[in-house]
């Protein structure tokens, strides 16, 4: 918002294109949740694939070296990517899926910001790897 709404639109249309890129099977699925948040959803793939397919995203989206005033370091828009799976034991259903990967999500802003955080069976939070040490 601080660079004007065309280039917050340009912005959210280069992050959904890098996801985009990186969702690449016919059952994959790359959506804009709302506002700045975005999805992907990736059927039959283990958590350790959904995680390392959470830190290519994150790092390509940091390459795209799009300018953020705002941001702490580098200046340029960053990822924070919240990585939940669907376990039988663990999820009942899609909506405790997004609840856990938004929970993922804001927990890796909390920690810093630029950095992938998985939910683990059990509910706890395990940083992946990312920008920033936890």
């Amino acid at each position: 918002d601080s660079l004007g709404h065309a280039a917050g639109d340009a912005c959210l249309q280069s992050i959904a294109e890098a996801l985009q890129s990186h969702a690449m099977r016919p059952t994959d699925l790359a959506a804009r949740y709302g506002g700045e948040e975005f999805v992907v959803l990736l059927a039959d793939t283990s958590a350790a694939t959904a995680a390392s397919l959470g830190e290519t995203i994150r790092a390509h989206i940091e390459r795209l070296a799009m300018p953020n005033p705002r941001a702490d370091g580098a200046g340029v828009v960053t990822a924070s990517v919240g990585v939940a799976c669907i376990v039988p034991t663990l999820f009942d259903d899609l909506r405790s899926l997004f609840i856990s990967a938004d929970r993922a999500m804001y927990e890796a802003k909390a920690r810093g910001r630029n950095q992938v955080v998985m939910l683990q069976a059990g509910t706890t939070l395990d940083t992946v790897r990312g920008g920033r040490a936890p």
